[in-house]
């Protein structure tokens, strides 16, 4: 917290704001890879290697806070399909890309 100049009230400390994105893929090198090219155009990350972890992480984070998911199609035990049908149920205005 810092105290403002103008009126010496305290506040949080600004907080810069990145566009998050959920990258899911079970292939940890397409996820590193992926992970890394959007942290270099300024995103948030995170990452998850299964459609269970990655609907966990929508929930733990809610899913007004996450702009966009890149998922893999080929995933085992849930494919990245079915992570879009159920991510269009949750929230039809999140951005879903499924990779092939």
């Amino acid at each position: 917290f810092y105290a403002s100049k103008l009126n010496r009230s305290i506040m949080p400390y600004p907080q810069i704001n990145k566009p998050t994105i959920l990258v899911v893929d079970d292939d940890i090198s397409g996820l590193k890879y992926f992970s890394m090219s959007m942290r270099k155009m300024d995103y948030h990350v995170l990452s998850a290697t299964c459609v269970d972890e990655a609907q966990t992480l929508i929930l733990k984070k809610g899913i007004l806070h996450i702009d966009c998911v890149l998922t893999d199609f080929r995933i085992p035990v849930k494919s990245g399909l079915e992570l879009f049908d159920w991510v269009l149920r949750e929230d039809s205005s999140l951005s879903t890309i499924i990779d092939n």
